[in-house]
């Protein structure tokens, strides 16, 4: 008897588990003898890295690094700042990071971020203005230098009575992990038609100290909830 229409299975599609993987190294800020740098991922749980003097700096496989380099192990769905000290002022230095998923599973790839000293020392950054306006959110445009952490904080206009302190800030306000440049922060929750005063307060790179003056954002309006609803 001979069957037909039978055939062997076929061997299922092996599945990369770097496919989606992503590693981000980017400087918070720099001083003359530390730096601050900021890694985030998708996938990888761990990382290594090695910092060297550009001019020095060796060349290192993804094994290699995990072999001789300091590890870190990552927060989850958020990005974790390493600060570098022993550093010379006025120096370019090179950091090559690697990840894995486990101590088999070691992603191929590794990358690498150059940034110098200054040759004095830092002064930290922070300005806010105000961007688009809804009933319930808005949005505020961030720029900030040398700065590692800012901390925001929104009041009703009528609850608002003397600038807090940055330490309160900082303690029930939102607190977001910052880079050198511009950043977008949405402040959500709020109520239509309402006056809020919004306060800014940041952490210095590196040196992890509170900036000191406090940035104030006073007479913001959200706009009445009609003006949000569109009719098609």
């Amino acid at each position: 008897m001979v069957l037909s229409g039978c055939q062997d299975p076929e061997e299922p599609t092996p599945v990369d588990p770097f496919e989606n993987a992503t590693l981000t190294v980017s400087l918070v800020g720099a001083d003359t003898d530390a730096a601050s740098i900021s890694i985030s991922a998708d996938v990888l749980k761990v990382v290594s890295y090695i910092v060297e003097p550009t001019d020095k700096k060796g060349t290192y496989t993804a094994e290699e690094l995990f072999e001789k380099g300091t590890l870190i192990v990552l927060e989850a769905e958020k990005a974790s700042n390493i600060d570098l000290t022993g550093l010379t002022p006025d120096t370019s230095y090179t950091i090559q990071v690697a990840g894995r998923i486990s101590s088999s599973k070691v992603w191929s790839e590794v990358k690498s971020l150059e940034f110098n000293t200054p040759a004095e020392p830092i002064i930290p950054v922070l300005t806010a203005t105000l961007g688009k306006v809804a009933s319930t959110t808005l949005e505020l445009n961030v720029h900030t230098e040398n700065v590692a952490r800012i901390a925001c904080l929104t009041v009703p206009a009528e609850e608002a009575e003397s600038t807090p302190s940055v330490m309160k800030i900082f303690a029930v306000g939102n607190v977001v992990n910052v880079t050198n440049g511009d950043t977008t922060i949405e402040v959500t929750t709020l109520m239509p038609n309402q006056n809020y005063v919004i306060y800014l307060a940041g952490e210095i790179a590196v040196i992890e100290e509170f900036m000191e003056e406090v940035v104030v954002l006073d007479n913001v309006r959200t706009s009445d909830f009609e003006q949000d609803v569109r009719v098609y």
